[in-house]
């Protein structure tokens, strides 16, 4: 007698506990080694640019056409601490 093609059979609650628990872990290791590292290179960059931002903003106050002026109060200052 031949039989027919099985019928997959539907698994156990217990079964797929077991399978979602294991996506869930892959998921985690996944978001772990993969994109924690793209989350730091992102957060690299930011820092980056935020510090090149300062810098080009510090460049700027000091070649602003009252950066002399400052300087010399700065350096009248100085010379009065020092009287």
């Amino acid at each position: 007698m031949q039989q027919g093609p099985q019928q997959p059979r539907e698994p156990s609650a217990r079964e797929k506990q077991a399978n979602t628990e294991d996506v869930q872990r892959r998921l985690q290791n996944f978001e772990n080694t993969r994109m924690q590292s793209k989350r730091n290179d992102s957060m690299l960059y930011a820092a980056d640019a935020s510090g090149r931002a300062a810098l080009d903003a510090m460049g700027a106050l000091r070649d602003a056409p009252g950066a002399a002026i400052l300087n010399r109060i700065q350096d009248a200052a100085a010379n009065n601490r020092a009287a």
